[in-house]
């Protein structure tokens, strides 16, 4: 790639920050310009259907984790974590950081909106959250998709083969095997059409916004719980992508399988040697991409983004 092209497409990024092309038709005005909404278009659904029959229930008693509430100590132990015990996560600590990032506290109107754990413009909400589970108790290791509206995970894909299952990881997070390591790394899509919708073509640096709330609080739960996280920059664009459908093989460079974009939560090895922040951005030369990246999925268009397992972050 010759200089030119790279500072074009600097460029073109700044461009997006700034919301270049709209800030251009404000200045010329938005005479006639409506959303969606506005033109009394239906409301797309607030979340995705459910892709199997068997949905798994999950736990709600929070109030037997023990956890940390205390919010100054809270952000005076939110941190990324690299290195991981290995001890399984327990099905109650993963309900609540699925609760913690896009749980759903009420429903506003006839399912107009959904009020949750997280902000986001309008009430729009436009993420869905896939996980690849390795070491969480009463969870057949594999693929998932949380269903916020019910609290309940569907099992996509089961791969019971440690190994295959860990190979996919690492190529979904651009061969970041310390990252694969994780008890569960958290894909989140986003479905653009749930914010453009109501915002039209002002909605995309709200998502961006939006996908930053979810993650936070995925940290401040993982504090809470004592567990670790961190934030994956560098994904494979093409393997985590398939993670927002039903798979029905395990297809990969080194594995078989299929998968959307990581992030990881899991135990934290207190002693252990912290690997150089930079080695997010290397290995097996990914590019270096912006926190939490997204992944189109559905007819629509929806992004995916993801997380990991037991650690602390």
């Amino acid at each position: 790639m010759d200089e030119k092209m790279i500072q074009e497409i600097t460029q073109r990024g700044r461009d997006f920050l700034k919301s270049q092309d709209t800030m251009e038709m404000e200045r010329n005005g938005l005479e006639g310009y409506q959303t969606d909404q506005e033109l009394k278009r239906p409301q797309p659904p607030l979340v995705k259907a459910p892709m199997t029959d068997s949905p798994i229930d999950l736990p709600r008693d929070f109030e037997n984790l023990g956890m940390e509430d205390n919010l100054v100590q809270l952000l005076l132990k939110r941190k990324s974590s690299r290195v991981y015990t290995q001890e399984d996560m327990s099905l109650l600590q993963l309900s609540f950081l699925l609760w913690g990032t896009q749980g759903v506290k009420d429903i506003r109107g006839k399912s107009y909106a959904t009020l949750r754990t997280v902000p986001a413009g309008g009430a729009r909400h436009p993420f869905e959250t896939y996980l690849l589970v390795r070491q969480v108790e009463g969870l057949v290791p594999g693929m998932y998709h949380y269903l916020p509206m019910t609290h309940q995970l569907e099992l996509l894909s089961a791969q019971e083969d440690p190994q295959a299952l860990l190979d996919f990881a690492e190529e979904s997070l651009c061969g970041q095997r310390w990252a694969a390591k994780a008890n569960v790394v958290f894909y989140w899509s986003f479905v653009p059409y749930r914010s453009e919708w109501r915002y039209g073509i002002f909605a995309h640096k709200l998502i961006m916004a939006d996908v930053g709330h979810v993650g936070e609080n995925l940290y401040l739960a993982c504090a809470a719980l004592g567990l670790g996280t961190c934030g994956i920059g560098a994904y494979d664009q093409a393997t985590t992508r398939r993670c927002a459908t039903r798979p029905s093989s395990w297809t990969g460079k080194r594995s078989t399988w299929s998968t959307p974009r990581p992030w990881a939560p899991s135990r934290p090895r207190t002693r252990a040697k912290r690997r150089p922040s930079t080695a997010l951005w290397r290995s097996r030369g990914c590019k270096m991409r912006p926190l939490l990246p997204l992944c189109m999925e559905g007819e629509r268009g929806e992004r995916c983004a993801a997380t990991r397992g037991k650690e602390h972050g």
